[in-house]
């Protein structure tokens, strides 16, 4: 039976897709987890962080879940707050800096259970 680090190892050599999302999913999953246990670690609840943050119970619960479709401008708040307890899981929280331009991210990936916002299909007349 294989080990999980050695099924890992062949799925990155066979499937190219796999290898190149890896490091970015594992560091984005990684971070989701340090999140959720620094906050237990603080004593607070969703709620109670949701509060200090000013953000909703279900942001607080979509960063500790997905991380990668959370606002940027919502996970700073949270790393910010949670910031000495971070630190325990390898996460130092900075400021960022004001004069440099925000990063840009692109949109997460559309599946079958979401639908773009808009329709591409010109709008037709039923006359």
């Amino acid at each position: 039976m294989k080990t999980l680090d050695q099924y890992i190892r062949d799925r990155r050599a066979r499937q190219k897709a796999f290898d190149e999302g890896y490091d970015q999913g594992l560091g984005a999953f990684m971070l989701s987890q340090a999140i959720h246990l620094a906050r237990k670690d603080a004593a607070l609840t969703q709620k109670a962080l949701a509060e200090r943050t000013g953000l909703s119970t279900w942001v607080i619960s979509k960063i500790e879940r997905r991380i990668e479709h959370a606002a940027p401008a919502h996970i700073a708040a949270v790393c910010a707050i949670l910031a000495p307890w971070l630190e325990a899981y390898g996460f130092r929280w900075q400021e960022p800096d004001p004069a440099s331009p925000p990063a840009r991210t692109k949109p997460p990936p559309h599946n079958r259970h979401s639908r773009p916002p808009f329709s591409h299909r010109p709008l037709t007349s039923p006359l």
